[in-house]
């Protein structure tokens, strides 16, 4: 059943007592929905709206029942849900007098007190329509999945395509379900708004569209789709109503637009409506919310709900009313105005009697996004056009559009012909403002302000900015962002180093410190809580490009001089500070000289740092030029199998004040693994600069220096053509970096060790393709296939081995070699019992590589078993013995024989029978006449057993 999406609930007690304290009167329920909220907590405001026939208001009740089911629990909750737009001025206040809902000073039309929706010019049919409101409140216990819904009699009495129509419908309860997820990973939920009632006319030929107009207040996404009418009954049990259909020809899309394209009356009555009864239908839409996931991924269902609408169908006057609006589909930034702003135009015939045209939707009503949208209605005789005006406040930023519905009508009789439209509007927050970036020794601070206007006070908006998103890029690199663009691509180049609540933020490159002397560009964006994004400033005007000062060494080169487990070495090179009153000011107190460097060393497992190397203290800055005062040779260590990390500090004053120091930088440290002919190098390195290239050289024999042999830009390669088993394949890798900044020198180059690596035959040989024979008769099987050598050309293979199991997707098991590869054929065993069975043939090389043990090659047995029908045990020794006239793999049997009677005279297991004619009780010899048999037979086959039955006779002659 379609109704399967919800669920089906037993309320027996409570369905049972509504419909006895019903069953004389009919309600002529026509269309509603239920809605909740939640207002705290786990406490929701629940509020059923039923739309009635005004002429059946002695059935209109002041209370209406709505019942939960915990659908993990599966336990049942009740409320009692009470009017609330009771207004004694109606025509119908008698039904409502004993009703305690208060009335309401806003009067009809407003929402609260009885609302008359009448879509008629003139005299509408069976009085209009009414709404009914019902309200209440309920507190769950806590997280969990409810599934809730309301039972009313009845509906209209001729719903045609409920119950078969021609009155019948009135008969079939009206229903509604809706389903509500309470959890820590989705937080509150309510129903979407609804712009538009579930009520609308409908003309004969003509095409119709109608909208809801539903906005999700918490911004989730909603999914529409059509389903059978939902009903139901004293067993307390939801489905489809009996006889429902959904009529041919009405569809409804990703936006709720539902549309009914068809000829209106093609259906099983084919009967022309009259102007004073229209025809009714009953539609049921469900409407299903779907949260984003915080985490990424799919999103979750988090709630949906029947919305039940009818449609009333009458003839019209042909028409030519027309609606155009431009544009569909448009983004406004929070803070500026609608540009263009929509214009929408309807025209009609001069026969109509006149054109008018209206708007509805959430961003015109709505008491919570700031500034509301306008669309003023206007009225002509032919022609009439209205503009959509919009200047949102970052109240209104949204991750989904706001949609209105612009509808259009003609004043023909007795029907109005009705056209419409929708329109989409995103609104975007702006960019924050004011970013500012201040270094602060190896670190960056930014500071920011939210976007104009907008907040991050949670009471202050139904959306507010949750947290901010910190993006960076090396190097001053701009990024323009498309108009209603937000947040930051991928693509640009810039990456998330960091999120926060509110301004400040401390960039320390993860505790690491950012190098000196290198520039980077930052972006924050502001996050709201929906998930929507604020746009991303222009360069110059939000984003923020900062230079750390040059204040302390610039290292730039680590580099392997020597390779040896104890002789090895490495060259250190760094740049001096730049003395000036920006980066190193010397006449600054606490920054005269003496000035010396001095050269710590790390291990690359981080776990000891040791001083190496001091300079001479200069008296003076200016001295600090000669060559060995900025580089440094570290001998005697290990660096044919660590890697070691390097910073240079920087000592003033007399008191020799550490002034600073570089950013860490290691040398390239290079391994290798052999493969068959070849030899996979890779490598890594942790360095203040850019590395941007990489090139591989190759040792030349007999220790005859280095050829380059080929670059990457990524940290492996691979190199080819490579002979097996020789030791002495040695290769280095040159980086190729660069600060990117003008006072620092470009290009870097720094070598790694020497790695050596030997290649070795690793490769396993292609699978050979087998093919079996079996021949049942002889019980062998004949096993052929093709030598790898001939498919792969790597002419490797030695031999062969044999893999057999006797079931499919059983273990294997290896039963034999071929030890002449040119040798491909095998034959098995004679083995009477079976030659059913799955086969693997491997291949095996020179180094002892096997190819795959997989894709079984499978043979089968071909069982027979027959039984003969004539038994002669009268000891001529000639068919003394009732046996099988074929039995060939045959695992076992139930053979059970029976006389006239019924009565069991033999049975066996073993499918060589054998009854010598004595009966199984009596032991003594059966009389003439004929015997039946039932006989499972159970077939040996590779895929398992297999059972066949079998019925028969037996004629016992003696």
């Amino acid at each position: 059943m379609q109704i399967a999406y919800i669920c089906v609930m037993r309320f027996r007690l409570f369905i049972i007592i509504l419909f006895i304290a019903l069953q004389s009167f009919a309600t002529h329920n026509r269309a509603g929905y239920i809605s909740y909220s939640c207002i705290g907590g786990f406490t929701y405001k629940f509020r059923i709206y039923t739309y009635t026939n005004p002429s059946s208001y002695p059935a209109d009740r002041c209370e209406e029942t709505l019942i939960f089911t915990n659908v993990y629990s599966n336990q049942n909750y009740y409320l009692n849900c009470t009017r609330v737009n009771n207004n004694p001025t109606d025509l119908v206040s008698q039904s409502l007098a004993n009703c305690a809902a208060p009335n309401n000073p806003s009067g009809a039309g407003q929402g609260e007190g009885l609302l008359l929706v009448n879509p008629y010019n003139g005299t509408p049919p069976y009085g209009g329509v009414k709404v009914n409101i019902y309200e209440g409140t309920y507190t769950f216990g806590g997280p969990g999945k409810f599934v809730f819904g309301m039972v009313d009699p009845n509906l209209d009495a001729n719903v045609n395509n409920v119950a078969g129509g021609n009155g019948n419908s009135k008969n079939t309860a009206f229903a509604l379900l809706d389903t509500l997820s309470i959890g820590n990973y989705t937080g509150p939920n309510s129903t979407p708004l609804v712009s538009n009632p579930p009520i609308d006319n409908v003309c004969y030929h003509q095409q119709f569209c109608y909208n809801p107009g539903m906005v999700d207040a918490e911004h989730d996404s909603l999914a529409y789709s059509l389903i059978q009418f939902t009903t139901g009954d004293t067993t307390g049990g939801f489905y489809n109503a009996s006889g429902s259909f959904i009529p041919l020809g009405i569809t409804v899309d990703n936006d709720g637009n539902i549309c009914w394209t068809s000829r209106i009356n093609n259906f099983a009555d084919q009967q022309q409506p009259n102007q004073s009864t229209p025809d009714e239908y009953d539609i049921d839409v469900l409407i299903t919310e779907y949260r984003a996931n915080p985490s990424g991924g799919p999103r979750y269902k988090i709630g949906s709900m029947i919305f039940a609408v009818q449609l009333l169908v009458v003839n019209c006057p042909p028409t030519t009313l027309s609606l155009v609006a431009s544009p569909v589909n448009e983004c406004v930034e929070a803070g500026n105005s609608l540009q263009p702003p929509i214009v929408a135009t309807a025209t009609a015939s001069i026969a109509s009697g006149g054109v008018s045209i209206s708007a509805s939707g959430m961003a015109l009503t709505a008491n919570n996004i700031g500034n509301n949208a306008t669309f003023p209605s206007n009225s002509g005789s032919t022609s009439v056009t209205s503009t959509l005006h919009w200047s949102p406040t970052c109240q209104a930023v949204s991750l989904s559009p706001y949609y209105f519905t612009i509808q259009a009508n003609d004043q023909s009789r007795p029907l109005p012909n009705a056209t419409f439209t929708t329109v989409a509007v995103q609104v975007v927050s702006p960019p924050v403002q004011n970013l500012t970036a201040t270094v602060a020794g190896s670190n960056v601070q930014l500071t920011w302000s939210p976007p104009s206007n907008c907040s991050s006070n949670a009471n202050s908006t139904d959306n507010p900015i949750t947290e901010y998103i910190i993006y960076r890029i090396n190097n001053c690199i701009s990024y323009s962002p498309t108009p209603c663009k937000t947040g930051v691509p991928a693509s640009s180049g810039y990456q998330v180093i960091g999120t926060c609540t509110a301004s400040p933020y401390f960039d320390s490159n993860n505790g690491q410190g950012l190098p000196p002397g290198n520039t980077y560009s930052y972006i924050v964006i502001a996050k709201f809580a929906d998930g929507s994004l604020s746009m991303a400033p222009p360069f110059n005007s939000g984003s923020m490009c900062i230079t750390l000062h040059f204040g302390v060494p610039i290292i730039t080169n680590v580099s392997v001089d020597t390779t040896d487990a104890l002789a090895g070495s490495i060259f250190i090179r760094w740049q001096k500070p730049i003395a000036d009153h920006i980066n190193f000011d010397t006449l600054k107190q606490g920054n005269g000289g003496p000035y010396h460097f001095s050269v710590q060393r790390e291990d690359a497992a981080g776990t000891y740092t040791n001083t190496i190397y001091s300079s001479t203290p200069k008296t003076y800055f200016g001295q600090l030029t000669s060559l060995s005062d900025i580089t440094y040779v570290d001998t005697l260590i290990d660096t044919q199998t660590k890697s070691y990390k390097y910073r240079i500090y920087f000592y003033a004053d007399t008191s020799h004040f550490n002034k600073g120091s570089s950013a860490p930088a290691s040398s390239v440290f290079a391994t290798g693994v052999g493969h068959d002919k070849k030899a996979v190098l890779s490598w890594t390195s942790q360095t203040p600069w850019k590395d941007t290239l990489y090139y591989v050289f190759q040792q030349n024999f007999n220790n005859k220096g280095y050829t380059l042999i080929g670059s990457t830009h990524q940290t492996t390669y691979t190199v080819t053509g490579l002979t097996n088993g020789y030791p002495n394949y040695c290769f280095k890798i040159e980086s190729v970096g660069t600060y990117e900044n003008p006072n620092i020198i470009s290009p870097l180059y720094n070598f790694s060790q020497k790695v050596c690596v030997m290649p070795i035959d690793d490769s396993p040989p292609c699978q050979p393709t087998l093919n079996i024979v079996g021949d049942c008769d002889a019980s062998i099987n004949k096993l052929t296939w093709v030598n790898p050598d001939h498919i792969c050309n790597i002419n490797d293979v030695l031999k062969y081995y044999i893999y057999y199991t006797p079931k499919q997707d059983s273990t294997l098991t290896r039963i034999d070699s071929v030890l002449n590869v040119n040798d491909t054929t095998y034959t098995t065993n004679v083995n009477t019992q079976n030659i059913a069975g799955c086969y693997v043939i491997v291949a095996v090389d020179s180094a002892g590589n096997l190819s795959p043990l997989a894709n079984e090659t499978c043979t089968d047995n071909c069982p027979e078993y027959e039984l003969p029908n004539i038994f002669t045990p009268n000891s001529d020794n000639v068919n003394d013995l009732y046996v099988p006239v074929k039995n060939r793999y045959i695992q076992s049997v139930d053979f059970v024989l029976y006389n006239r009677w019924g009565e069991v005279v033999y049975e066996n297991t073993n499918p060589a029978l054998g009854w010598d004619g004595k009966s199984k009780q009596m032991k003594q010899p059966v009389p003439d006449g004929t015997y039946f048999y039932t006989c499972t037979v159970y077939e040996r086959h590779f895929y398992g057993i297999k059972e066949i039955k079998l019925k028969g006779f037996v004629q016992l002659i003696k």
